[in-house]
């Protein structure tokens, strides 16, 4: 799983870093391991003194004037009114799956199949597995197998979610079999393609420290101590469809195919991968998310554009990479102040996160944070 980020000071700031430094995500060669990202650690004790709560009236007012002036955009609009969204209470295997992923990262591969053994039909937890294993690299024709195996019973038990297809689709792309996985491509286009199990591994965590108690500076570390596999996987399918490499060594776009039949196709493909990005980078829960969705989005764009076949729409949403990317210095600069100041506020911007994602939780607390009377 990769090694955790331990920072005996300002550690919210070190957090907010890897997330901003996705805002110059591209698409280049990496090593084949993946591991995906894991923060922790932070401090209790915030220099700045608290804030004065303000009453949930001024927050939304605030918040209508600021849509008021975007014209309402619903893409950037802030969170109406809120209307008390407590945590859910947790299933006992969503405890249990928790209590598994404290554990130590040797071993959570077998961890996680004896966790599928026993609860078959457990979603996240099937899908997790599978993105661990699809990360591993060299990989045995039998994992391979294992892979295909859940995957397959993941469609079945979510025939609406789109990640077993594309994880289908990596899969079957890596080994060599591309126009199957480009099948398996085109027929996640027809479902959701922003679920991943990251995201719902965050919500129990949050759902969890909430309903225990815990402090809210424990719930947020424990909320960003939840490891991404998806936004890896995101990645490598993009270079499986659309990348090679030139004489250095580095990803570049394929040349675009002569012959027309296959133009086509591979014009398809990019705009596949550009409805992944799209989906990743306006539903994904945390920006880590937002900005790689953005990267894959920007991917497709860039192989559109060789084609001379880039339509206007499409570039405008390569153009909202930069609002997000904005969010994510501004988040930077502000979230150690904002949610350190009051945990009453960060308690809200937990169940915020969980509910909205973290880009309207964000913006929700620098809102109420920047609405205070000077004087207060």
């Amino acid at each position: 799983m990769g090694p955790v980020m331990r920072s005996a000071r300002a550690p919210l700031i070190a957090i907010a870093l890897v997330w901003a430094s996705y805002a110059g995500f591209r698409i280049v060669r990496s090593t084949p391991d993946e591991t995906p990202i894991e923060t922790a650690s932070l401090d209790p004790n915030p220099p700045h003194p608290p804030l004065v709560a303000r009453p949930p009236e001024a927050s939304v007012a605030i918040e209508a004037e600021a849509d008021a002036a975007r014209g309402a955009d619903p893409e950037t609009a802030a969170v109406p009114a809120k209307e008390a969204v407590a945590p859910n209470p947790l299933r006992s295997e969503d405890e249990e799956l928790l209590e598994i992923l404290r554990g130590p990262s040797e071993d959570l591969d077998d961890r996680l199949r004896a966790f599928i053994e026993k609860y078959p039909d457990h979603t996240a937890a099937r899908a997790l597995l599978v993105l661990q294993l699809l990360a591993e690299e060299p990989r045995s024709p039998e994992i391979d197998d294992e892979i295909r195996a859940h995957a397959q019973l993941l469609r079945q038990i979510v025939p609406d979610k789109g990640l077993p297809d594309l994880a289908l689709a990596r899969l079957e792309a890596g080994a060599g079999r591309i126009e199957l996985g480009r099948q398996y491509l085109f027929e996640a286009m027809a479902k959701d393609l922003s679920w991943s199990p990251d995201s719902e591994l965050m919500r129990m965590r949050i759902e969890a420290d909430l309903a225990a108690g815990r402090p809210s500076y424990k719930s947020l570390a424990n909320a960003l101590n939840t490891i991404l596999p998806s936004c890896m996987g995101a990645r490598n399918l993009m270079r499986s469809f659309l990348y090679t490499e030139d004489e250095k060594g580095e990803d570049v776009p394929m040349p675009p195919p002569a012959d027309p039949a296959a133009l086509d196709l591979h014009r398809r493909t990019a705009r596949a991968l550009l409805q992944v990005g799209k989906a990743i980078q306006q539903d994904g829960l945390v920006l880590v998310q937002n900005l790689v969705g953005s990267a894959v989005l920007n991917g497709a764009c860039r192989a559109l554009e060789q084609t001379g076949d880039l339509a206007p729409e499409e570039e405008a949403l390569r153009e909202r990479t930069k609002a997000i990317q904005s969010e994510a210095r501004l988040f930077t600069h502000l979230v150690e102040e904002i949610l350190f100041s009051d945990p009453v506020l960060m308690t809200d911007y937990l169940r915020d996160l969980a509910a909205y994602g973290e880009r309207r939780a964000g913006r929700r607390a620098m809102m109420t944070y920047l609405g205070r009377d000077p004087a207060e």
